[in-house]
């Protein structure tokens, strides 16, 4: 029987990918024209190896990886720039740019709402750093919905470590196979939980997929295999 929902949250709930691409563009042109006075492309290509260079740095799948306020200070030092200065500042608008810009994709807080009615219990596990998921989480006016999250950053390792999807099976009280896991990444959503005991389903927003594992192209789908296979009462 199952108990509990699992969701990835970047590009699981919302499109990240190219939101972020976005929110990097704008960051750049903001500290280019605004904020520093520098040539864009000067700009961007700091940015790209400060990033490329904190990636490079720590080499273990943690998410500090992932702290954009490590990428603004080594985009600023390699612009010979003060850091302290500046970096605060640059954070604050990619992240106001980002969360200012999240758009639901369509049928998450329906199909959320229906696994709250069935008393599903309703998780996330995601790789980066808990306050800025939590803050994404109020942004996409979904954290209602939500009973626990659990974070790379509290976990140590990132998806798909078991570690990671452990701790979430203890925070929420329930044995993997009591548990749907849904998520983008085939590697990390997939074949990980299934590594663990979970069933997962892929979500491949929009695209046909050829998988032996359950995969949903919307949440339309993802509603639909609920209530076929995992609902209470289904067969």
């Amino acid at each position: 029987m199952i108990k509990a929902y699992l969701f990835d949250l970047d590009d699981t709930f919302y499109d990240c990918y190219h939101l972020n691409e976005e929110g990097v563009e704008a960051l750049c042109r903001y500290a280019a024209d605004i904020l520093l006075h520098m040539d864009y492309d000067t700009v961007r290509g700091a940015f790209d190896a400060a990033r490329f260079s904190v990636k490079e740095q720590i080499t273990d799948d943690v998410a500090a990886r992932h702290n954009r306020m490590l990428y603004m200070e080594r985009m600023l030092e390699i612009l010979n720039l003060p850091s302290v200065s500046f970096a605060l500042e640059l954070y604050d608008y990619f992240w106001n740019y980002i969360l200012s810009h999240m758009v639901l994709y369509n049928g998450v807080k329906e199909f959320l709402q229906q696994l709250r009615e069935d008393g599903i219990l309703i998780g996330i596990c995601t790789d980066m750093t808990v306050h800025i998921q939590h803050r994404k989480l109020r942004a996409l006016g979904i954290a209602e919905y939500i009973d626990y999250i659990t974070t790379s950053e509290e976990a140590g390792r990132e998806k798909p470590d078991p570690v990671i999807f452990k701790l979430a099976l203890t925070k929420m009280g329930v044995r993997a196979e009591e548990v749907v896991y849904v998520g983008d990444s085939f590697r990390k959503d997939v074949e990980g939980p299934a590594e663990v005991g979970m069933t997962p389903i892929w979500y491949t927003d929009g695209q046909e997929q050829e998988s032996d594992y359950l995969h949903a192209k919307n949440y339309m789908e993802m509603s639909r295999i609920y209530i076929e296979q995992f609902a209470p009462g289904s067969i």
